[in-house]
């Protein structure tokens, strides 16, 4: 069911949803950025962010992740949903309880919504069929 936003629709258990070795909430470590370097550090006034070609990742000023994004580059969902499978793939992994929307230079998106944890999966398509971008992030 596609409901307006995030108050109307129904919560997806996302608790220990990660994409690549990156989990939300989690202390930031050297050794996860291996397969990303080089990442590029910038520091903002709540926290730090990295970015590698079009892998981004934010964190709090305790260094635990507070949002990630990817496109291009093969990283999966620990529930095995990449960049290049289908939104129908991403329906039958986490279900019919998400909300759409369209942001232009974006696509549609169809997000997620884990209320116990606060969490949001956010899966972008350009061509209405094809996952083309993930964001997972606290709210």
């Amino acid at each position: 069911m596609v409901s307006v936003n995030h108050h109307f629709v129904s919560s997806t258990n996302l608790e220990n949803e990660s994409l690549g070795p990156f989990q939300l909430q989690e202390s930031l470590t050297e050794e996860k950025f291996v397969d990303f370097a080089p990442l590029e550090k910038r520091e903002q006034d709540d926290g730090y962010s990295y970015s590698a070609e079009d892998f981004f990742l934010k964190t709090d000023k305790e260094n635990n992740i507070v949002s990630l994004s990817a496109g291009r580059l093969p990283v999966e969902t620990s529930s095995g949903l990449n960049t290049g499978d289908t939104l129908k793939k991403a329906r039958l992994i986490y279900g019919d309880k998400y909300y759409t929307y369209r942001e232009m230079g974006l696509g549609q998106a169809s997000v997620y919504i884990d209320r116990d944890q606060r969490y949001k999966l956010t899966i972008w398509s350009t061509d209405d069929t094809t996952v083309s971008n993930m964001w997972l992030s606290r709210y």
